[in-house]
């Protein structure tokens, strides 16, 4: 019997209000006295998962970050709105690669709700850290470390 892959268990074992979480680490070279910030890869992710699906409005992190106004995916203000989120809620662990560079890795956690979740692509699974879903029964893991 063959397993199922992550979407094909969002669709057959979750209920489509119950929260997934995905967790990915990112890990970027900055050069010594340039200011930090989320890496150049991070806001197509982001985009990827939290404009998924039917509702991208209700997102949870989406719903947290504009308090439930509604904003344009594809506007200035919603681009800048998640990117200033992050920079606010992940505490990146910074460590000296030689004189003139720092290796910074950054994690993190995107949440989606399985009704738009199920509508990602399965390449949102691959390199991530962990994925795990919320229920009102506990919280179970979706895949973890596929890196």
């Amino acid at each position: 019997m063959q397993s199922l892959n992550e979407i094909e268990k969002l669709k057959k074992l979750f209920a489509p209000l119950d929260s997934l979480t995905v967790e990915k680490t990112y890990t970027y070279i900055v050069k010594k006295g340039i200011t930090a910030d989320v890496p150049s890869s991070f806001l197509e992710d982001a985009k990827m998962y939290l404009q998924c699906g039917p509702f991208p409005d209700r997102n949870p992190t989406v719903w947290h970050v504009f308090q439930g106004r509604h904003v344009d995916q594809n506007s200035e203000e919603w681009e800048n709105g998640i990117l200033n989120y992050y920079r606010i809620i992940t505490k990146p662990k910074i460590e000296d690669l030689d004189n003139n560079s720092r290796v910074i890795t950054m994690q993190a956690k995107f949440q989606i709700l399985v009704a738009n979740a199920v509508e990602l692509p399965q390449k949102a699974f691959k390199g991530i850290t962990c994925a795990e879903v919320k229920t009102q029964l506990g919280t179970f893991p979706l895949t973890k470390n596929t890196e």
